[in-house]
């Protein structure tokens, strides 16, 4: 699964999401994501544990994760956060910082629309897009060359390990 991970993760209703991650650059590809998924459900002691005797498993919906974010976050009344607006670091595949900070930051944004009474788009895009940007933006740009790097050169990684 390096480099990649997975997670149980409990919503507020009590279900519980198992997430399967791979991140770009390893020997696991996207088509082999079923099978790891499965197998780690199957065959990790701490998966099973964690998912209980009785789990009621539902069939798999891969999809791709944004990474590095999105050019754009916001719009008509509208704001992006966490995973969703791609705050993931395309390196490391970290998200859950970015999340917790997106969603404050953004809630300082809305306070401003708010006391603006501006939910425009070119509003959010100044006191959202342009403040994460500023945050985040150039650490997400270096983390993909790397990433990149690693991608077309994978014996680095190796080499690294």
């Amino acid at each position: 699964l390096l480099p990649g991970y997975a997670a149980i993760m409990r919503h507020p209703n009590g279900e519980l999401n198992f997430c399967t991650y791979i991140i770009p650059g390893g020997k696991a590809k996207n088509e082999d994501l079923h099978d790891i998924h499965y197998g780690l459900i199957k065959d990790d002691p701490y998966v099973s544990k964690g998912l209980g005797p009785k789990a009621d498993i539902e069939t798999m919906r891969p999809g791709s994760l944004r990474l590095g974010g999105e050019a754009r976050t916001s719009g008509n009344h509208v704001i992006v956060i966490g995973d969703a607006a791609g705050l993931i670091d395309p390196l490391t595949g970290e998200g859950i910082h970015f999340a917790l900070a997106s969603g404050k930051m953004s809630g300082q944004a809305i306070i401003a629309a708010f006391s603006a009474g501006n939910f425009s788009s070119g509003f959010l895009k100044q006191k959202w897009d342009d403040r994460w940007q500023k945050e985040w933006g150039s650490e997400f740009y270096w983390s993909m060359k790397i990433c990149l790097v690693f991608y077309y050169f994978p014996g680095l990684l190796d080499a690294a390990a």
